[in-house]
Order: C-alpha cells, then sequence, then structure tokens
C-alpha cells in the first residue's frame, strides 16, 4: 500500500550496515598503535548509528501522522491544511464528528501509540536519558536508563509491521463509514 513506501528507512538501514561494517575494521584496526584514535571514531560512529536509528523512529511516526490525516481529509472533504491538536483529538474527532469508536480497540493502535510516545520522548530526550512516564510500560524500554541504537531497533522491528495493521484496519474502518453514511 501507500503507507509502506519509505525509502528514507531503507536509506537508514543502508547507513547503519556500512557504519557497522566501518566499526569492525576499527575494531580489527584498534589493535594497532593508532588504536587511540580509532576509539574515538568508532564512539562517533556508533553515535551516528543511534542518531539515524531515532530518526528512522521519528520518520516512520511523521508518516504514520500525515497518512492519517490525509485519509481523513480525503475521506471526509475536509481542509488540506487541517491540525490536530494531538493523537488523541484525532481520535476524538472520529468518534464525536463521524460516530467511529472503536479505533482504540483496532489492532496496531497500542504499537501505533508506543510509536508516537517513543518518537515524543526521543524528540526531548537528553542526552539520550530516558527519564520519561510515557516509554516506563513501553517493553523494550522498562527498566532502562538511556535509549540505545539495539533497543531502538528492537523496538521498531516490533511495532512496524503492527502499524502497518493498524494503517490497514484504520483505511477499512473509514471506507466502512463512508459506505453506512451512503445508505442512510
Amino acid at each position: 500500500g501507500v503507507y509502506e513506501v519509505n525509502s528514507f528507512n531503507d536509506i537508514v538501514d543502508e547507513v547503519v550496515q556500512r557504519r557497522e561494517k566501518e566499526i569492525e575494521k576499527d575494531r580489527q584496526d584498534a589493535k594497532t598503535e593508532k588504536g587511540h584514535l580509532k576509539y574515538f571514531s568508532t564512539a562517533l560512529k556508533n553515535k551516528s548509528i543511534q542518531t539515524v536509528q531515532e530518526l528512522k523512529i521519528i520518520n516512520e511516526y511523521r508518516n504514520l501522522e500525515l497518512y492519517l490525516t490525509h485519509i481523513l481529509v480525503e475521506a471526509y472533504d475536509l481542509e488540506e491544511n487541517i491540525k490536530f491538536e494531538n493523537w488523541d483529538s484525532f481520535f476524538d474527532f472520529l468518534k464525536k464528528k463521524k460516530n467511529i469508536s472503536d479505533i482504540k480497540n483496532t489492532e496496531g493502535y497500542r504499537e501505533s501509540n508506543e510509536l508516537r510516545k517513543v518518537t515524543s520522548a526521543l524528540k526531548h530526550s537528553i542526552k539520550d536519558l530516558i527519564e520519561d512516564e510515557r516509554t516506563n510500560n513501553i517493553v523494550e524500554f522498562r527498566d532502562e536508563k538511556f535509549f540505545d541504537v539495539n533497543l531502538l531497533e528492537k523496538f521498531y522491528q516490533r511495532v512496524r509491521p503492527k502499524v502497518l495493521i493498524f494503517v490497514k484496519s484504520f483505511t477499512d474502518k473509514i471506507v466502512k463509514n463512508l459506505k453506512e453514511v451512503k445508505k442512510l
């Protein structure tokens, strides 16, 4: 589907793979007399991998947000520049204005909401510190003090398939609602 096209995240994955190869080479080279310089280079490369992992997650949420809004704009002939104040206002709109109240029970909703929470925590974190109640109940970050590249990738791999399911189910619910409205 349209939502599944995400070349940015493919590029991110390529960068991560390339950086990981560079880090492994640096580890091998660190055994030479210039090893102390390689240590700093490896640390910077590790940080850059984490940064692109964070961007991948943020990009995934932004794509989700844009897609959901676009579906509503197209389906209900809303203004294209409509802005929903926050995640809850988006679903309140559906419940109050379109009588669609079961979105939060849709498969993949929980993971999509977790994606939103992690995105927010990443955008507002200082020095990768996890000090946010938003992420306390997310399995990958429970009992963790810092975001790290492995936790971020594990989280992404777990939620991405569920987000795709949510997008499909969300779209199906909107189509069903439009058909019901036409019958009236």
